[in-house]
C-alpha cells in the first residue's frame, strides 16, 4: 500500500522541540494541580489517515528513566502516602479511584505531584503503566532490607 506523501500545507511535524514547548504552555496550569488527570486537559489529538489519532501527553516524560507495567488485584485499598517525587502513570484496564476521582478509561494518564498524599481503591483491580525518576519499592528491595535488618544469628 502506498504511504500518503506528505502535505506541507496540512501536516505538521513534529519535532522535540515544539513537543516541549507544548509542554512548558501547559506547565503553569498542571504545577498548581495537585492530580493532573488528562480527561480534564483540553489537548486536541492530531488526526491522520485511515483514522488514526495521535494525543500528545502534556506531562515531562522525559525526566523519567524507569517504566513498570503494576498490575493491582481486585479489592485493594492502598493506604494514603506520598513520594518525593512526581508519579506518572497510564491506565491499561481496569479502574481505580485515586482521592475520590474515578479513572477508568484505559489510555488515560495521570500524575500525583511529588510530596502529594494519595489513597487508591479498586474494586475491579487495574493495571497501569507506571514511570519513576528515582527509585521505585519493590517487593524484592523489601525482602532485601527485611533481610538486611534482620537480627544476626
Amino acid at each position: 500500500m502506498a504511504q500518503k506523501p506528505m502535505n506541507l500545507q496540512t501536516d505538521t511535524l513534529e519535532t522535540l522541540s515544539s513537543h516541549v514547548a507544548r509542554i512548558e504552555e501547559f506547565a503553569p496550569i498542571l504545577e498548581k494541580k495537585q492530580l493532573i488527570i488528562s480527561t480534564e486537559l483540553n489537548v486536541e489529538p492530531y488526526e491522520e489517515d485511515r483514522g488514526i489519532k495521535k494525543t500528545p501527553i502534556v506531562w515531562p516524560l522525559m525526566e523519567y528513566k524507569m517504566f513498570y507495567t503494576v498490575e493491582v488485584p481486585a479489592n485493594t485499598n492502598i493506604a494514603k502516602h506520598s513520594h518525593d517525587e512526581a508519579v506518572f502513570r497510564i491506565l491499561v484496564s481496569g479502574s481505580l479511584e485515586i482521592n475520590g476521582t474515578v479513572v477508568d478509561k484505559p489510555g488515560t494518564w495521570y500524575v500525583v505531584p511529588a510530596f502529594t498524599e494519595y489513597e487508591i481503591k479498586t474494586q475491579t483491580g487495574y493495571t497501569v503503566l507506571s514511570g519513576y525518576v528515582k527509585h521505585c519499592r519493590t517487593g524484592r528491595e523489601q525482602a532485601l532490607l527485611k533481610k538486611d535488618s534482620a537480627p544476626r544469628a
